[in-house]
């Protein structure tokens, strides 16, 4: 839920006030999809926090990355 309640929201706005690049929207969509995959697939702990924590990595860079491409 923390995931698609906040750091999506973050990461969208983000790239779409620095230009809206279509490689970046998708690859925050792809972020998204790989937390809710591994919670819709009821998979243990031990997948599902480094999968969200690789997403929240992701975010970060595309959000970084937003700042320069355009």
């Amino acid at each position: 839920m923390c995931m698609t309640a906040v750091f999506f929201p973050l990461t969208m706005a983000a790239v779409l006030w620095n230009g809206a690049a279509f490689g970046l929207i998708i690859a925050a969509m792809c972020s998204l999809v790989l937390v809710v995959v591994s919670n819709l697939a009821a998979m243990p702990t031990k997948y599902t926090i480094p999968f969200f924590l690789v997403a929240i990595a992701i975010d970060l860079a595309v959000v970084g990355l937003s700042f320069f491409v355009r």
